[in-house]
């Protein structure tokens, strides 16, 4: 027959105060090293932005020369739909990028809808270079939008760098403008 004594904890986990600290200290000092490791490597990654957004109306001056647009990202309006729907970019990286490519994106397949000539502010050239903190809008030809075959099938607008990184975005405006293209064109 055994006996069972009482353990005592002493005797197995001989731990003093200064242990507890120091095991305390490592532990911290690993968790911040691991931390740290997590946001080194996150300032390298390509960070982009992506905003579908409606032109609501052209604003323009006394000589009815054009010198802006209004937009939203969040109603798109199909009972008066303006020349132009356009996509912001933002680079909210910590490094230069350079856009070379925007869009939208096909559910079901492998396709994009391409932007082929942009039209972008202040007479810039596309591609184009975004610092950080620096955005671009690249207004797109709205009836070309529509007269795409798989404009039904969009389901995000998206960005894309020299270096093939791709980013997408939704917005409302964008879920209203392929309602809207279902409506006005149902057997394309």
């Amino acid at each position: 027959m055994e006996v069972f004594t009482q353990l005592d904890l002493n005797s197995i986990l001989p731990l003093s105060l200064k242990d507890i600290v120091t095991s305390l200290a490592a532990f911290v000092g690993m968790s911040l090293g691991i931390y740290n490791f997590w946001k080194e490597r996150d300032k390298e990654k390509v960070k982009l932005k992506v905003i579908p957004i409606s032109v609501q109306q052209k604003v323009v001056d006394p000589l009815g020369n054009i010198i802006g647009y209004i937009t939203s990202e969040n109603e798109f309006k199909d009972n008066n739909p303006q020349d132009f729907f356009a996509i912001e970019v933002v680079n909210i990286s910590r490094f230069a990028v350079t856009i070379t490519q925007v869009g939208f994106l096909v559910s079901g397949i492998e396709q994009r809808i391409s932007c082929p000539r942009p039209i972008l502010g202040n007479q810039e050239k596309f591609p184009k270079k975004l610092e950080p903190r620096e955005a671009l809008t690249a207004y797109v030809d709205l009836q070309s939008i529509l007269s795409s075959t798989n404009i039904r099938n969009v389901y995000c607008a998206f960005a894309k760098t020299s270096c093939d990184h791709i980013e997408t975005g939704k917005t409302k405006a964008l879920k209203q403008l392929i309602q809207y293209a279902r409506n006005q064109y149902p057997n394309t």
